[in-house]
């Protein structure tokens, strides 16, 4: 007997979502199902080649990850990125994978600190099937690049 009125308000109360959502705290939102946060979106910075501290590559489940470690210039770098050079992953002649250390620029100079408050990790996972003929990966810095053996 009582379930007809609750379904009512049930379906009532669901008609209702299908309205525009206002305008409140700053978000903006149309039909279109999104939404944004008010105000200019800054530009995210070109990414920087960083110099190559450290470099290794171990043996992980179904190929490998290789990890590099730099020390940026001063504070505030951010979104350090191992990226192969080729997007394919291709080995030159040598059977070398060249890979390119990038990071994130700070929007303002920041302060130089120790070194340890201005260290860089990136890894990179390459599969078995990409590790076919590659016997080596090449780190490429801004002044230098490291070689690491591809492990058994």
């Amino acid at each position: 007997m009582r379930r007809g009125p609750v379904c009512l308000l049930a379906l009532a109360a669901l008609s209702g979502c299908s309205y525009e959502m206002p305008s409140f705290l700053g978000r903006e939102g149309d039909q279109s199902g999104t939404y944004t946060l008010g105000g200019d979106a800054a530009e995210a910075p070109d990414p920087v080649e960083m110099p190559v501290t450290s470099a290794v590559a171990e043996r992980g489940l179904h190929g490998v990850i290789l990890r590099a470690e730099s020390v940026a210039p001063t504070q505030g770098y951010y979104g350090a990125l191992l990226a192969p050079v080729d997007p394919e992953s291709r080995a030159d002649a040598n059977g070398i994978v060249t890979v390119k250390f990038t990071a994130l620029p700070p929007a303002t100079p920041g302060a130089t600190g120790p070194a340890r408050t201005r260290m860089l990790d990136a890894a990179l996972f390459v599969q078995n099937v990409t590790l076919r003929g590659v016997k080596a990966f090449r780190v490429v810095g801004s002044p230098n690049s490291i070689t690491v053996p591809v492990p058994k």
